[in-house]
């Protein structure tokens, strides 16, 4: 045996060690447990806030988007867009059609939730791999589309299909990435 080794054993820093980590991996347990689910039924697994660090510059939280195949295709009949949630006035503009407000409040069973009002749109949408922060769905789709996205349906991948459609020839699709299902429960 070394003699860091030594050192260490004889301390019982590796017995500790082994007993911290399995006292973490309990809590995260029931940590895990105790979060509310992103949907009500069908769900392919529980919210579990995803803290790996998807790219070097941070976690999902960050959004950071490296490449066009980070954008996964997904395409349903509805979903819910919040990326414009949050305020309780509407923007202003000159659009055409003025925006409603879509405010979020804190939600009364978990602070670390809020209810928000979202647009409701259908037909194609776009996850960036980098920020998906659900831990499952996270490790489902990197395992299936490669850490930036390039082996699943993407923006990139989306566009040579159209144009190669429009040539009369077929396209070759990649597969849908598994975010999607969840996006779908």
């Amino acid at each position: 045996m070394s003699t860091y080794k030594k050192c260490f054993h004889k301390r019982g820093f590796t017995k500790r060690l082994s007993l911290m980590v399995l006292l973490i991996c309990l809590s995260g347990v029931v940590w895990a447990e105790s979060m509310p689910t992103t949907c009500n039924e069908d769900c392919p697994a529980p919210y579990v806030e995803n803290q790996f660090w998807t790219t070097e510059y941070g976690t999902a939280s960050a959004n950071i988007i490296l490449h066009e195949t980070n954008f996964l295709a997904c395409s349903s009949s509805t979903y819910a867009l919040c990326y414009y949630s949050g305020p309780d006035a509407a923007p202003s503009g000159t659009l055409k059609q003025p925006l409603p407000s879509l405010p979020c409040k804190v939600s009364k069973e978990n602070s670390k939730l809020a209810d928000c009002r979202c647009y409701v749109e259908a037909g194609d949408s776009y996850v960036d791999i980098h920020s998906i922060r659900n831990t499952e769905a996270y490790i489902e789709t990197v395992r299936a589309c490669g850490l930036n996205g390039e082996k699943c349906s993407n923006l990139i991948s989306t566009a040579a299909d159209k144009a190669t459609a429009l040539t009369g020839k077929t396209p070759t699709p990649l597969p849908t990435a598994p975010v999607c299902a969840y996006l779908q429960a």
